[in-house]
């Protein structure tokens, strides 16, 4: 025997090793992803059984990379989503402006009028418009509403007369 046939044959050997290797290795696989494939013995590989396991393995390993390339389009999609959720909120944050005075509510409506020199309300403008509609019977409330004054108003002058 030559040293080339020697070479040639320790390369075959170390050929059958590395496609026992990766035939265990794919089924592990397998058995993850599939129901267990048949296996050929290792003395009874032909070209045809290499040719086989050639293509599944390039099969599977096309099959990871369309996984991964997918997985990393969601990926790149949620950061921009997130990217730009980032950016809204840090010009929210830029232009946050002072809230707006809350209008009076109609249950504690209070309406500014200035005070007079003189003590009391006996000056009051509407005075006798208020007392005239009180002694027909009107409510406090009615009163302050058709006179577009306060209900407190109408009240301390009613309590002054």
């Amino acid at each position: 025997m030559s040293i080339i046939e020697i070479a040639f044959l320790g390369i075959d050997i170390g050929l059958v090793l590395w496609v026992i290797h990766l035939k265990m290795e794919i089924r592990k696989i397998s058995k993850k992803m599939h129901p267990p494939v048949p296996v050929v013995p290792a003395s009874g590989f032909t070209e045809r059984d290499l040719h086989a396991l050639r293509t599944s393995l390039a099969e599977l390993v096309e099959d990871v990379e369309q996984y991964t390339e997918l997985q990393l389009q969601k990926m790149r999609a949620q950061t921009q989503v997130l990217h730009s959720l980032c950016e809204r909120m840090e010009n929210k944050l830029h232009t946050v402006e002072e809230p707006a005075p809350e209008p009076p509510s109609e249950k504690n409506s209070a309406r500014v009028v200035p005070l007079s020199a003189h003590p009391g309300f006996t000056h009051h403008s509407q005075k006798d418009k208020i007392i005239e509609l009180y002694k027909k019977g009107w409510p406090c409330e009615k009163i302050a509403e058709a006179l577009r004054i306060t209900k407190s108003e109408v009240q301390l002058i009613v309590n002054l007369s």
